[in-house]
């Protein structure tokens, strides 16, 4: 404290008096001591900035102080507590501001007079308050802002504010690390939160698969060759389509039934009250079209993915008739991937995704 007194002996501010001057420098050391405590306890930028805002101007006894923001190349004046209005709100380019001028020079701007001051612009000042004031950089490599003191009066800033307010100013910067950290461990934490929801979700969906399956002990009779063995160990293995939906189960199995001959439902199990899926949604249901197996079925999990046309069920007709038929039926309301024509590989041929998402192929086999 000896050299702090020999050096300043002049605080305008604070009594002249040795044991008063000592004493409320002290008691503005340990008032920035309870700062930087608040400031380790903040969790988010707003927090930060109203605490600055009011111990800068409590801890210099300022008329005013304000918390400036880098944006790109301008300053944002984000936030203010002043005798009357400053600039809350409004931005500035760097080059024509003070407080761009501290960002920029990485260096504290301590102005007694501002109309003297070439890198006051002097037009934005004139409808204020403010006589002199100091500019602290936020972060001394590649400053993110700035915190303004001014006063209604010609003020010589004395080293011990300067160094008050850059004191704070470190301190801000350190919270704001800390608030941008907790931002990005909130973030990273619901980007996991999402990471464990779709495997859920994908867990859901194989159990929903594996039993699915698992229902299906009838149905390899609808696949077993005329004169097949009884006899498990001799059955033909069970080939099955799956589709999957999002509540149009039931309906685009009936239509499907209804657009080929040889086509029936075997089986209807629909979801019950509480039973893990919309009530009267499709837990799973078999049918056959022209003698082919499916199974479809409401998936009561949401998922990402839908059909795609990676994956077609190939149609072969024998007339060109009913290859009209079917893709006029099947693109009602699709959508036509490959319009009918005749092409290399075929004298007829159409690709179709019905409104269902389902993808067909309709060929003339000859």
């Amino acid at each position: 404290m000896a050299a702090y007194r020999t050096a300043l002996p002049d605080l305008p501010f604070l009594p002249q008096s040795e044991k008063a001057y000592s004493a409320l420098y002290a008691a503005a050391m340990e008032r920035l001591i309870e700062v930087v405590q608040a400031l380790s306890r903040a969790r988010d930028l707003n927090h930060v900035i109203r605490i600055v805002r009011d111990a800068a101007r409590e801890l210099t006894g300022a008329d005013g102080a304000t918390f400036v923001l880098r944006d790109g190349e301008q300053c944002y004046y984000v936030d203010e507590n002043a005798i009357a209005p400053l600039w809350k709100g409004k931005r500035f380019p760097l080059s024509l501001c003070i407080s761009g001028w501290a960002m920029l020079n990485r260096e504290t701007a301590v102005i007694e007079d501002i109309y003297s001051d070439p890198r006051i612009p002097h037009e934005a000042y004139r409808p204020t308050f403010v006589k002199s004031l100091v500019m602290v950089p936020i972060r001394s490599e590649q400053p993110v802002g700035s915190i303004g003191n001014y006063w209604a009066h010609k003020h010589q800033p004395t080293a011990e504010e300067i160094t008050i307010l850059q004191a704070l100013a470190d301190s801000a910067s350190v919270a704001m690390e800390n608030v941008r950290l907790i931002a990005d461990l909130a973030h990273n934490a619901e980007v996991l939160r999402g990471l464990q929801t779709q495997l859920d979700a994908q867990a859901d969906v194989q159990t929903l698969l594996r039993d699915a399956v698992a229902r299906d002990a009838d149905f390899p009779d609808l696949v077993q060759p005329e004169g097949a063995a009884a006899n498990t160990n001799d059955a033909v293995p069970m080939i099955a389509t799956t589709l999957m939906f999002s509540g149009q189960a039931e309906e685009a199995m009936r239509f499907y039934v209804s657009l080929f001959p040889d086509s029936r439902i075997v089986s209807l199990d629909t979801y019950g009250l509480k039973e893990g899926g919309k009530p009267g949604s499709v837990r799973q249901a078999r049918f056959t079209l022209n003698g082919s197996p499916f199974i479809c079925l409401d998936s009561p999990i949401k998922h990402e993915f839908g059909f795609t046309p990676a994956t077609s069920v190939t149609i072969s007709c024998a007339t060109e008739a009913e290859v009209d038929r079917l893709f006029t039926a099947l693109s009602d309301d699709g959508q036509v991937l490959m319009p009918l024509a005749a092409y290399d590989f075929s004298p007829r041929f159409g690709w179709v995704n019905d409104r269902f998402g389902v993808s067909w192929q309709i060929n003339l086999f000859r």
